[in-house]
Order: C-alpha cells, then structure tokens, then sequence
C-alpha cells in the first residue's frame, strides 16, 4: 500500500471517530437547533469523502469492503449541494454508516502491508 493511502484512511478513521464523538449522546433533534453540531458532522463526513478519493485505484480495488464511491459521492453531495443538505439523511449517515466505516477499514488494513490496526497510532476519541 502506497504510504499516502495508508496516511489517507488514517484520515478516514479520525473524521470517522470524530463523528462518532460529535454525535455520542445527540438526537435527531439537536440538528435542527445546534447549527455547529450540524456543521461540524458535515465538515467530518466531508473530509472522509475527501480522503477515500485521494486514495489510489489499486489501494480501492485492495480494499473491495469499503463503500468507496458512496464516501465520495457523499461528499460532492455535501460541498456541492452545501446549501440544501438534508438534515434526516446527514443524521443517518452520522449515526448508522459513519460506525461502521471505522470497522471496515480496520478490517481491510489487515489485509495489506499497512500493518494490522493495532499498529496504527491510537484516533483521537474512544
């Protein structure tokens, strides 16, 4: 695995823990009112987009486990469409896909040279 693939889905797995975080203890709700909460699961979910389209056509094919064009497809959408995110879909993303990307990934890096995930530096949140 190309080392700046490896670096990406470490960004991956920290905007995927971020979320996680954000979202820990939060409803529905709270999005309608916490404008911040709002933007900052965008910004996170964005920034897993981001890196799963930087990472390399071989790395992808590598790891057929990830949802690959659905990461980056919600990201056009998210910055794109930044004007008209629909608040249901954002919350179901955060709160049903985002968990488990982190599993997948993990998963998938046992799978390459980039080391199993207990190898990987500690995310930011538990």
């Amino acid at each position: 695995m190309r080392k700046d693939d490896s670096a990406r889905l470490h960004h991956m797995l920290d905007s995927a823990h971020d979320v996680a975080e954000f979202s820990r203890g939060r409803c529905r709700a709270d999005l309608d009112t916490d404008r911040q909460l709002a933007l900052a699961l965008v910004k996170a979910i964005e920034i897993i987009g981001e890196a799963a389209h930087q990472v390399s056509a071989d790395t992808r094919r590598d790891l057929p486990g990830i949802p690959w064009e659905d990461l980056v497809g919600m990201r056009h959408r998210l910055v794109h469409a930044y004007f008209d995110v629909n608040l249901d879909i954002l919350w179901r993303t955060a709160t049903e896909d985002v968990p488990f990307w982190p599993r997948c990934s993990s998963a998938a890096a046992c799978r390459t040279d980039a080391g199993s995930p207990e190898s990987w530096s500690e995310p930011r949140f538990q």
